[in-house]
């Protein structure tokens, strides 16, 4: 029903509350939209000569971060920053996205040395991330490097967990919604590979359906009841999920 905002400086604690006289409820009163401007623009307007809070040094411990993820450094991270946190607290991570790859000179393929020339074999940093976080991260982040693929000599026996599907998730109850002629308009699956150049073949109830490339949205109209999708990559590479449509 209202919005709020707090805020602390050493001079000053401020707080908003932003809502309709009546007591009257509406969606859009959101804190940091109604309540958190007029919190600054307070704060804009009122003087303050005493700086920032003093750091409690006494009370804190330096650690290494990672600068990709903000967590705690691990032996893979290669940039690294220094911050404090409190020597009580308890909830560090070690950063779980840096691994070291075993990739060819040319960091272009994994590799293993057991089916590549070993002397061409270099251990590699690399920010390992799921392929649905891939999906999203890269289009805000132009530096990032995919993960090479696996050197045809080193595919055997290589299980590849690179497909993704985005939507819809495993188990989930949907709703097909309806048009003007009340004819249903179907339900746009969605999923990624960390390939981007993979194809992607769709079966749906063990029915092929079509192939995707580059984007691969799929739109599909099934009857009322559980089915199962399942995509397949050109290597052969799969990934299955069951959902339900209700009417």
């Amino acid at each position: 029903r209202d919005a709020w905002a707090v805020g602390v400086t050493p001079d000053y604690t401020i707080g908003v509350c932003a809502g309709n006289a009546d007591g009257e409820g509406r969606p859009d009163i959101i804190g940091y939209k109604a309540a958190g401007s007029i919190l600054f623009d307070i704060l804009n307007i009122l003087p303050s000569d005493s700086g920032w809070f003093p750091i409690p040094y006494d009370d804190l411990r330096e650690v290494k971060t990672c600068l990709k993820t903000g967590f705690i450094a691990s032996k893979h991270c290669q940039h690294t920053s220094s911050t404090h946190v409190p020597y009580n607290s308890e909830s560090y991570r070690f950063c779980p996205y840096h691994k070291t790859l075993m990739t060819n000179s040319e960091k272009t393929h994994q590799v293993y040395k057991e089916c590549y020339n070993a002397s061409d074999v270099l251990a590699s940093g690399w920010l390992v991330l799921p392929p649905e976080v891939v999906h999203f991260y890269k289009k805000s982040y132009s530096d990032y490097h995919p993960i090479p693929q696996m050197h045809e000599r080193c595919r055997k026996d290589l299980k590849n967990d690179n497909i993704s599907i985005l939507y819809p998730s495993d188990g989930s109850e949907m709703y097909l919604t309806h048009g003007l002629n009340n004819e249903e308009n179907g339900l746009v699956v969605k999923a990624t590979h960390g390939d981007d150049k993979a194809q992607l073949y769709w079966h749906l109830d063990q029915e092929y359906i079509g192939r995707t490339t580059d984007f691969h949205h799929f739109k599909i109209k099934p009857d009322p009841g559980t089915h199962i999708l399942r995509l397949i990559d050109n290597n052969g590479n799969s990934e299955v999920i069951n959902f339900n449509i209700v009417r």
